[in-house]
Order: structure tokens, then C-alpha cells, then sequence
């Protein structure tokens, strides 16, 4: 005798309120990619707006700025911006230009960005012509953009320095990293701390400096505090400038030694601060070591009005800033 066949009750139909309490998760995501879009086209236009106007403030100063169309990337989470060319010349003659240049951040984290800029740059001095500076890798890193000094990074790998005809010859002619730090100092929140590093560099043949260090190679390290960082304001650069030296701004050296397989250049200490002239014054006692801690020789930094000067070598004028 045959089993009875067993009858299936028709489903209950879902509620339409049902159905769209199981759909709320796709809306909400769809909800928030809309305003990611959103807020990336909005963050793309403000910052292209500022860049335009920071160009324009710099002419206004009488900078010399030349640069191709910013062009825009990393949609949807990132903002990318890269121009192909970027030269911006001082009023005081000292220039760069470099290209292509990008920088990078996160979309929800613009106060830090990355740059990097492979293809090295070049520096144009008031007095001596052009100076080509290549790199395997030349990149930074920009944060703390609120702070009253700004933190920068920026590294630089097997450096390589020519110069084109014409031009006077560098004193360095490679080196296998640069790095150079900035924050704000610990000590004095009104005051900026710097640190410039340069291992195993390589001195141009020829130069003023190759007798010194007779083609051997040498490391470097300088620590600088830039004592009331605060005061450089001002609608211009030079108006900047003589601010800070009217409260009596100055850079003071710490004492330094760098590691290093070959030569060594330590910093004892020191500082420098404006003439009446805008050109850096001031001394810092160098001392030029072996592996060993041995000492070659004592090489006293020295900006004044006659110019600079490593020991009895003449560099040339001194720096000047406004």
C-alpha cells in the first residue's frame, strides 16, 4: 500500500518592509561610495584652485613661476597630483626646476603627503651657472602641516652631480644618500630644527675642495636650529627675512659627528645670523677625521662680507638671503 503523498504549504510572502530592511546594507555602501566621489571631486577642484593661487601669491613676490597643468589622480580614496614641469626662480637668482613631479595622500589624510620626483632636478646658482642633480630615488614626505614648523623627509640615493658646459663644477660629484629633516623644536616652539646628512659623497676633481680632501670620500652631518622660526613672516620672502632678524633670529649649529667608512666631517658647534646686506655671517668650526678618530685637518666655516670660505679655501660670496 502506497505511502501518502505529503502536500507542500505555498511560502509565506515576505513583507515588503522585510525586503527592505535586507537591502539597507547595499544602500548604505552605495550611500557612502557616492560621497567618496563626491568629496574626491570636491577635494580635486579646492586643491586646484590652490595651487593656482599659491603661483599666483609667489609671482606677486617676484618669484618666477612656470608650470604645466596639474593633472589629477588616484580616484576614488587617493589624490594624486602630478605636473610634468615645475621651475620656480628667486628673486635673489637661485632656481629649480624638476619634472615630472608627483604627490601623493590619502583622501581622508591630506595633511600628509608624499612626493617623489625620479627623474632628479636642477639647481641654478646666482654666481656658478646650473648644477644637475640625478637619483635613483629623490622622494619626501610632507606632515604635521598645522604645526609651526612643518615635518619634512626627504631622502635622496645614489646621487650623481654634473654640471653642463659653461657652468663652474660642483664641489661634489655623487654621494649615496642625502637626507634632510625638519621639525619644530622640542625645546622652543617658536624655533625650527634641521638635520642635512651626506654619506660617502665624492669630491669633484678640480674643485677647490679636491685638495682638502684628495679624492677620498666623506661623510657629513649638520644639525641646525633656526631660533625664532616664528618671526619669518611677511609678504614677501625678504619682507620674511627681515623680520626674523629684527627680533634677533639666528641659526645655531649643534655638535655633530657623522659615521662613515673613509672621512669624516664633525661640527663642533657655531651659528650665523643676517648682515645689514641680507647675506649670512657667522663661523662654525669643522674638523676633518679619519676612521679612526684621527685628525686630518681643522676647517673653519666662515660666511662674513669678503665671502665663504672652508679654511684657507675661498668658496665664494656668501649666501644671500634677501
Amino acid at each position: 500500500m502506497s505511502e501518502p503523498e505529503t502536500i507542500s504549504k505555498p511560502s509565506a510572502p515576505v513583507p515588503p518592509a522585510a525586503r527592505l530592511t535586507r537591502l539597507w546594507p547595499l544602500g548604505l555602501l552605495l550611500v557612502a561610495g557616492l560621497v567618496l566621489c563626491a568629496g574626491w571631486w570636491v577635494t580635486r577642484a579646492r586643491l586646484a584652485d590652490e595651487i593656482a593661487a599659491r603661483a599666483a601669491a609667489l609671482r606677486g613676490e617676484g618669484y618666477r613661476i612656470e608650470m604645466s597643468e596639474p593633472q589629477f589622480g588616484g580616484f576614488p580614496y587617493r589624490m594624486k597630483v602630478t605636473l610634468a614641469r615645475l621651475s620656480v626662480a628667486a628673486p635673489s637668482g637661485w632656481a629649480v626646476k624638476l619634472g615630472p613631479v608627483e604627490a601623493e595622500a590619502l583622501l581622508f589624510d591630506l595633511g600628509h603627503w608624499v612626493f617623489a620626483a625620479e627623474n632628479g632636478l636642477t639647481l641654478t646658482r646666482p654666481e656658478g651657472g646650473d648644477v644637475r642633480i640625478g637619483a635613483a630615488r629623490l622622494r619626501a614626505s610632507l606632515t604635521a602641516l598645522d604645526a609651526p614648523t612643518p615635518r619634512l623627509a626627504v631622502e635622496g640615493v645614489d646621487l650623481v652631480v654634473t654640471t653642463p658646459p659653461g657652468a663652474r663644477p660642483f664641489s661634489l660629484s655623487r654621494a649615496d644618500r642625502m637626507e634632510v629633516y625638519t621639525r619644530t623644536s622640542a625645546a622652543d616652539p617658536r624655533s625650527a630644527e634641521a638635520l642635512i646628512r651626506l654619506d660617502n659623497a665624492a669630491v669633484t676633481p678640480g674643485t677647490v675642495a679636491a685638495p682638502v680632501f684628495r679624492q677620498r670620500r666623506i661623510s657629513a652631518a649638520l644639525s641646525v636650529r633656526m631660533i625664532r622660526r616664528d618671526a619669518f613672516q611677511g609678504p614677501s620672502w625678504a619682507a620674511a627675512a627681515r623680520n626674523w632678524r629684527s627680533v634677533g633670529g639666528r641659526i645655531e649649529i649643534d655638535p655633530t659627528t657623522p659615521p662613515g667608512p673613509d672621512l669624516r666631517l664633525a661640527v663642533a658647534g657655531g651659528g650665523f645670523s643676517l648682515g645689514d646686506d641680507g647675506r649670512l655671517q657667522g663661523a662654525a668650526p669643522l674638523t676633518l677625521t679619519a676612521p679612526d678618530g684621527a685628525r686630518i685637518a681643522e676647517l673653519g666655516l666662515r660666511l662674513d662680507a669678503d665671502g665663504a670660505a672652508l679654511g684657507p679655501l675661498r668658496l665664494g660670496p656668501s649666501p644671500r638671503v634677501f
